[in-house]
């Protein structure tokens, strides 16, 4: 019985990739997934904290650095198109890939475009491969302001992925929603962090004019009720120096 299943195991085993692989080829190379969320917060914010894609990896849980790429020819366009165009490339924490993204604002706090190309995590001096990309495709993000100051996010992804395997790992094990799901989560994150440390600030402020008012108050004290003596002495003066004149 046990050599039955060890003779099974080798024989089975160097098949499931060959089986992967075929899935993949018939697999549809292209596809469309579309993911929305909703905030608390304002489409004036959302709009800020995905144009600052400088501070990326402060809130993506993914990312490891940012990097963005000054163009002389991408400024030029920028000078006579209404769309702004910014070219950045990301790092991820677990060094297997980065991603060469084309920043497009179409619509101001309304809609932006993001063209996407995975390519191999390469070190400092290593030579770039533009041709050795696994994900190819882009993201459209649509801002809906909706009521009681909510925001709704949708994100859809037009993607390509060149890799047989590669599709079929993701149709089977991952999704194609799961790049997306995961950036709606860490957004709703970096919201609600900015959205607890608006409502303390009020608060601090309020304790520090409390504490400043306690610290100053018996010297402000102190000080009236100097300078009311002070009043009352003059007009005691006065009064006698008018006395003394009368007589």
């Amino acid at each position: 019985m046990i050599t039955f299943f060890l003779v099974c195991c080798l024989v089975l085993v160097p098949t499931i990739p060959l089986l992967l692989y075929g899935i993949g080829l018939l697999l549809p190379a292209s596809h469309t997934v579309t993911r929305s969320a909703t905030y608390n917060t304002t489409a004036e914010i959302i709009w800020a904290i995905l144009t600052s894609v400088q501070d990326y990896p402060a809130w993506r849980s993914n990312l490891d650095r940012v990097t963005i790429r000054h163009d002389d020819f991408e400024s030029d366009i920028n000078k006579y198109e209404d769309d702004s165009r910014l070219t950045f490339i990301e790092y991820t924490k677990k060094k297997d890939r980065r991603t060469v993204v084309v920043n497009i604002e179409q619509e101001k706090e309304r809609k932006l475009l993001r063209v996407l190309e995975d390519r191999p995590y390469i070190t400092p001096g290593e030579e770039d491969s533009f041709t050795n990309f696994n994900f190819s495709g882009s993201w459209t993000f649509l801002i809906e302001p909706q009521q009681d100051k909510q925001v709704t996010l949708k994100i859809t992804e037009n993607g390509t992925i060149k890799k047989p395997m590669l599709r079929a790992f993701h149709t089977l094990f991952f999704g194609f929603n799961r790049r997306i799901d995961r950036f709606l989560k860490d957004l709703g994150k970096e919201i609600d962090l900015g959205f607890l440390e608006e409502k303390n600030q009020p608060e601090e402020q309020e304790e520090d004019k409390e504490r400043v008012q306690e610290e100053e108050g018996p010297d402000n004290f102190q000080s009236s009720l100097t300078e009311s003596r002070l009043l009352d002495k003059e007009w005691d003066m006065m009064n006698e120096i008018y006395e003394k004149k009368a007589v």
